[in-house]
C-alpha cells in the first residue's frame, strides 16, 4: 500500500516538473554542492539487484540568491551498483548493497549530473553497512536520508 502511495507521488512530481517554464536569469550551481534526499522505497540486499533503479525525494530547496535551482520534492534518479545475498555453507559470503546517484532536474528542467561524495572518484558510491557491524541483511528504507552532490558546474 506503502509503494503505490510513492509511486503516486513521483508521478505527480514529473507531471508538476514537465510543466515548469524556465527561469529568466541563469543562476549558477557550482560542482560539489550539497542536496540533501530521501528514500523513495526498501531497498535490500536479500532482493535488489545490481542495475535496479533507486528513486530519491530532494527534502530541502537548493537557493541561490532567491532563486530556488532545484526544488524540495524533485525527484532523483539512482541504481544499485553492487547487490549480493548473504550466503551460508562451506564458503560463506557477506551481503553487499551499495547504490549511486546518478541526476536530478533543476526547476528549468535542466538534467543535473550527481554523485556520492564531494569530490569525485573512481568508487563514486553509498555503501549501506549500518554503524560497520556486518549484518546479514544489509537495507535502507523510506525513512533514511542521504547527502548527494552536484557533479559539474550549471548555468541554471
Amino acid at each position: 500500500m506503502r509503494r503505490h502511495g510513492a509511486l503516486k507521488a513521483a508521478l505527480l512530481t514529473l507531471a508538476f516538473m514537465s510543466g515548469k517554464p524556465g527561469a529568466a536569469s541563469a543562476a549558477q550551481l557550482p560542482d560539489g554542492t550539497l542536496i540533501h534526499v530521501r528514500l523513495l522505497h526498501v531497498i535490500n540486499s536479500e532482493e535488489s539487484r545490481t542495475g535496479d533503479p533507486v528513486v530519491f525525494l530532494v527534502t530541502r530547496d537548493i537557493v541561490e540568491r532567491e532563486e530556488v535551482l532545484i526544488a524540495r520534492g524533485t525527484l532523483v534518479a539512482g541504481m544499485i551498483v553492487a547487490a549480493r545475498r548473504v550466503r551460508w555453507g562451506f564458503f560463506h559470503h557477506s551481503p553487499k548493497l551499495a547504490f549511486t546517484f546518478e541526476r536530478t532536474r533543476s526547476r528549468s528542467g535542466q538534467v543535473i549530473l550527481l554523485r556520492a561524495s564531494p569530490i569525485r572518484s573512481k568508487k563514486d558510491r553509498v555503501v549501506l553497512d549500518w554503524q560497520r557491524r556486518d549484518h546479514d541483511l544489509r537495507w535502507a528504507s523510506e525513512t533514511d536520508t542521504f547527502e548527494a552532490y552536484v557533479d559539474g558546474t550549471y548555468e541554471v
